[in-house]
């Protein structure tokens, strides 16, 4: 039998994408399946959408203690940070780690592309601002593209600045991005202690693998 957030494919257990679970247990040896209900499942990390009208709240993201499904009732939430609160599926989005984002006060970087983005990746960095204003500079030489600070504020532009990040001008800047299905993947050991729990996963990378140097994201395609 496949596992409760499983369609099979082929008489195999394949996990349902983001935003998607089944309703039951799967039996591969049986035809293929669909993940047919829109829901993040129990343990699922997840966080407030940017942008939206709880984001004030908490930038934190949360494993959730049970399945949340779109049926439009509300379901505790727990932040990493602590804050407690009832949310809806629709207030919800697959959480982006603090460690998705680097502070870069030197060159330049991978940009980010929204102001939204600018201010959540701000607040997971500790920035003093984290709300995102329009620069209104796009494609000056003296201020850097995308997200960064200066005096104090949070500025954003299209990312067609062509100035470089400082301490004058601190950006906030893309990191390595991690997928702990490609981390599991990568390193054999790992899948066969955890299998396909991706929570384990991420919990081996942030307390052992990023320390090792390990790669948590996915190879480059050919």
């Amino acid at each position: 039998m496949c596992g409760a957030n499983d369609k099979v494919v082929n008489h195999v257990c394949v996990e349902c994408p983001a935003g998607k679970t089944t309703n039951c247990s799967h039996d591969a040896s049986g035809g293929n399946t669909t993940c047919e209900t829109s829901a993040f499942p129990n343990r699922y990390r997840v966080q407030i959408i940017p942008g939206s009208r709880y984001d004030h709240e908490t930038c934190a993201c949360a494993s959730l203690e049970a399945t949340c499904f779109e049926d439009g009732a509300h379901y505790m939430v727990t932040f990493d940070d602590g804050r407690r609160n009832l949310y809806t599926y629709e207030d919800l989005q697959v959480c982006t780690e603090a460690s998705a984002y680097v502070e870069v006060t030197s060159g330049g970087c991978s940009g980010i592309t929204s102001l939204h983005e600018c201010s959540n990746a701000a607040c997971k960095l500790g920035f003093r601002d984290f709300t995102a204003r329009n620069d209104h500079q796009n494609g000056v030489s003296t201020h850097p593209p995308s997200c960064y600070m200066e005096a104090g504020f949070l500025k954003f532009n299209d990312g067609s600045n062509t100035g470089t990040c400082s301490d004058d001008y601190k950006c906030a800047c893309k990191a390595m991005v991690c997928n702990w299905g490609c981390y599991l993947a990568r390193y054999p050991d790992l899948q066969r202690a955890f299998g396909s729990d991706e929570a384990k996963a991420r919990e081996h990378w942030m307390t052992n693998g990023k320390k090792r140097g390990h790669d948590c994201s996915c190879p480059e395609a050919a």
